[in-house]
């Protein structure tokens, strides 16, 4: 009996140091570093500070706030991420003496409203929460040569299960339909790591896991009618030959020609110098060319007219190995629209393509002329086409 009244102690010090190890934890607000105002639906994720390996994440509340609890000790590096600031990074350290870290008050930055001498840099952060969403960015998890998609969801899921915030994925979908039937196992285990892109699970309602995937043959085409798509078409070579107004107003005219005989739906668009980029839907087909063929077929010809009449240069950059005159490269990106989280995602990505990167267009998404910015904040369509893809969502 005294040896069992001994060991009792022994175990429950023994599970006491066990559990004490994975007790740290990590809080903030995360503030507009203007205004002070609280910036909710941040993305908080955790890495290990070593090697950038995902540890936790989780979405900070409408005030700002988050926590995550159950830390091993170790170096940390958190890494916040919302789609209308730039990222932030803090470092800290979960110790014996120290489980507790309150980061404080955290500034973001608007991408809008940089301030001069502020250099910003950006990573693609392993986990991005939207709404109902969570997505996995491919890339943050290494794998080997050949590997299956199971060998990188065990990346995320240690047991290769396809999970979303714990509940179980029902099925899988590549590019919207249907893979393997009903057990997702059977698509990890067949489809390649190196084609997956990213993967987004729904955690509302009807679980399910969807894959995007870089290999075009098993992309779905962009031109399946009644349905809406993100969708770019880009100059051949990059060129910059949307740069002219007259060039703009072609592609213009041309949207709202097809949008009055109804055979597109557009809900967002934005030109930039050498690519354009919507949400659309192509509703009908213009005789034998679907909407996309006739759009690219006629502003070719004009782009093409109007280098010629000019003699530019770049009429002898756009010719293509075949010797003739190609003003769109051929393999535009078409990528379905499944619902509303992934909407405003490609929204926000529209809109504020003119203010970020390198194109510095306009200092603020609304102020620049060829998007449909603007609409999605006044509700006024100056262009005669747009619709609010929130209302057929």
């Amino acid at each position: 009996m005294r040896k069992l009244y001994f060991l009792v102690p022994f175990f429950i010090c023994f599970f006491c140091n066990t559990y004490s190890q994975k007790t740290g934890s990590v809080k903030g607000i995360t503030l507009d570093v203007l205004s002070k105002q609280p910036v909710g639906s941040t993305t908080i994720t955790i890495l290990q500070k070593k090697d950038s390996s995902l540890v936790s994440f989780t979405m900070a509340d409408n005030k700002g706030r988050f926590e995550l609890t159950d830390l091993p000790k170790g170096e940390y590096r958190l890494l916040i991420t919302h789609v209308n600031y730039h990222s932030n990074y803090q470092y800290f350290t979960i110790s014996e003496d120290k489980k507790n870290i309150d980061l404080g008050d955290i500034g973001l930055t608007d991408k809008t409203k940089v301030l001069n001498e502020v250099v910003v840099t950006s990573e693609v952060p392993p986990v991005t929460l939207i709404d109902d969403t969570i997505q996995y960015n491919a890339g943050s998890f290494k794998t080997l040569p050949n590997a299956n998609v199971e060998s990188l969801l065990k990346k995320v899921e240690k047991d290769g299960t396809v999970k979303a915030q714990g509940e179980k994925v029902q099925k899988v979908l590549v590019d919207g339909k249907e893979f393997f039937g009903n057990d997702p196992k059977i698509a990890t285990k067949n489809l390649p790591a190196d084609a997956f892109s990213r993967g987004s699970c729904l955690t509302k309602h009807l679980i399910i896991c969807y894959i995007y995937f870089v290999n075009t043959q098993i992309r779905k085409s962009s031109t399946a009618i009644n349905t809406i798509y993100f969708w770019t078409a880009t100059i051949h070579n990059w060129l910059p030959l949307l740069e002219p107004e007259e060039n703009k107003k072609v592609l213009l005219s041309s949207l709202k020609k097809l949008s009055d005989d109804n055979l597109i739906s557009v809900y967002a668009f934005v030109l930039m110098p050498n690519h354009i980029q919507l949400l659309w839907s192509q509703d009908g087909m213009n005789g034998k060319e679907t909407p996309k063929g006739s759009l690219l077929k006629y502003t070719a010809h004009i782009f093409l007219k109007y280098l010629k009449a000019a003699e530019k240069d770049e009429l002898y950059r756009v010719k293509s190995l075949n010797k003739k005159h190609e003003i769109w490269q051929r393999d535009s990106l078409g990528i379905e629209i499944y619902n509303r989280a992934i909407a405003q995602q490609k929204l926000n990505y529209i809109h504020f393509n003119p203010v970020s990167g390198k194109w510095q267009l306009s200092n603020n998404d609304i102020d620049y002329y060829y998007s449909s910015a603007k609409f999605y904040e006044t509700g006024i369509d100056e262009f005669g086409f747009l619709k609010n893809i929130f209302e057929t969502i």
